[in-house]
């Protein structure tokens, strides 16, 4: 049970750590005009995209040196300390602010942005599933698209009541880092959820 806990606790804090961009795109979004459906729809698609990606690659990384996977934990640890950098040079909100572009509220837009701006979620995830058992990839792969409904509801919500937050921007921004190293250290140690 606990290791089931920790898998679904691991695939959760990967999909809020890769997906805080994605929460501030759907509100500016939304509160440009898009409507909710569309983008809802978009989103879902671009992250079933993306666990279709990660889980093919994790599997295949997996299967080439399971003894290796471990080491993909440098991805989410690099990621996060890159992170760290760009908010160090460039300011949080800046770094925010370079991550949004205007785009046709259309589905098919919506849904080509969000995957485009998922490429860490790709690599955290990638890394995740390849260090995991495949025991427990089902669950994963539901607890991030559960995840996913609450981060839309609330994006929505956002954009519809008060439009693209400054603020959420800034913080958002400045915990993404600290999320992402904290799963690549947790893929780097030995855990109850490895492969091996």
């Amino acid at each position: 049970m606990t290791e089931w806990m920790l898998a679904v606790g691991l695939a959760v804090a990967g999909f809020f750590a890769s997906n805080l961009d994605n929460l501030v795109l759907m509100a500016v979004l939304r509160a440009s005009g898009a409507s909710a459906a569309r983008i809802t729809l978009g989103y879902f698609t671009a992250l079933l995209v993306v666990l279709v990606i990660a889980s093919g690659a994790g599997w295949l990384l997996a299967r080439w040196s399971a003894r290796m996977t471990g080491w993909l934990g440098l991805i989410p640890l690099s990621l996060g300390v890159a992170g760290l950098l760009r908010m160090h040079l460039a300011g949080a909100t800046a770094a925010a602010e370079a991550g949004t572009m205007e785009v046709a509220p259309g589905y098919a837009a919506i849904a080509m942005l969000m995957i485009a701006t998922s490429g860490d979620s790709i690599a955290l995830f990638t890394a995740t599933f390849a260090d995991t058992d495949s025991g427990y990839w089902a669950a994963m792969a539901v607890a991030v698209l559960a995840a996913g409904v609450a981060w839309s509801a609330i994006a929505n919500g956002l954009g519809a009541r008060i439009g693209a937050n400054g603020a959420i921007t800034r913080y958002a921004t400045r915990l993404v880092p600290w999320i992402m190293m904290v799963i690549g250290a947790y893929i780097l140690l030995d855990t109850p959820t490895d492969l091996l």
